[in-house]
């Protein structure tokens, strides 16, 4: 089989309707210095305590998925978690944030925890998720939060101590973000041009 291009026919179609904001280049490196730091933030929490038996990632669904399965690949002596949580209802109305795939934070002892999603914009999912780990997580273990693009927007009440990007508050599909779930699995980030015909 011969080929000339790595690009796909879905990845064409979408770049006539989006215009390029990250490539997947600069994703791919923005993940080897996530990879860097945790391991440096575990390494200096284990200099002031027990050392901690490993690390956990704590990933947000759905868009939070690509990410999360990126940093497991990076980060040795791992283990990943999925929750799920609701704020919107049926008719798209913003409601307080509802866990619906729920965990169990009590038995992550000695735990290097990393709390992460692909994208923050209000910051509530995040805080909400960060607050019920919290709740239940030993006291031998310790946490972070970190998140591959941040939206600049006004309002925030969680802002992950660790951000890949800072973007525009534009529409974007990508590593993870969707156009009514589809998309997600694109490893570039692009923001919206036009309208779709």
């Amino acid at each position: 089989m011969e080929t000339h291009s790595t690009v796909t026919t879905h990845e064409k179609k979408t770049r006539s309707l989006y215009g390029t904001l990250i490539s997947k280049d600069q994703i791919e490196k923005c993940l080897e210095e996530f990879a860097t730091i945790l391991k440096k933030q575990k390494f200096d929490f284990e200099r002031d305590m027990t050392k901690l038996k490993s690390m956990v990632i704590v990933c947000i669904l759905d868009g939070g998925a690509f990410f999360g399965v990126d940093m497991l690949r990076k980060l040795s002596d791992s283990k990943i978690e999925f929750t799920k949580v609701k704020t919107y209802d049926g008719e798209l109305r913003v409601m307080d944030p509802k866990m619906l795939l729920e965990l169990d934070s009590s038995t992550w002892t000695d735990s290097y925890v990393v709390v992460l999603d692909e994208l923050v914009e209000s910051g509530k999912t995040m805080k909400f998720v960060y607050d019920e780990i919290a709740k239940n997580l030993p006291k031998s273990s310790r946490m972070t939060s970190c998140v591959m693009f941040k939206k600049v927007v006004k309002d925030c009440c969680f802002v992950p101590e660790i951000i890949g990007f800072h973007i525009p508050d534009v529409w974007t599909v990508g590593y993870g973000l969707d156009d009514n779930g589809f998309k997600r699995e694109i490893k570039t980030l692009y923001w919206k041009v036009t309208e779709f015909k």
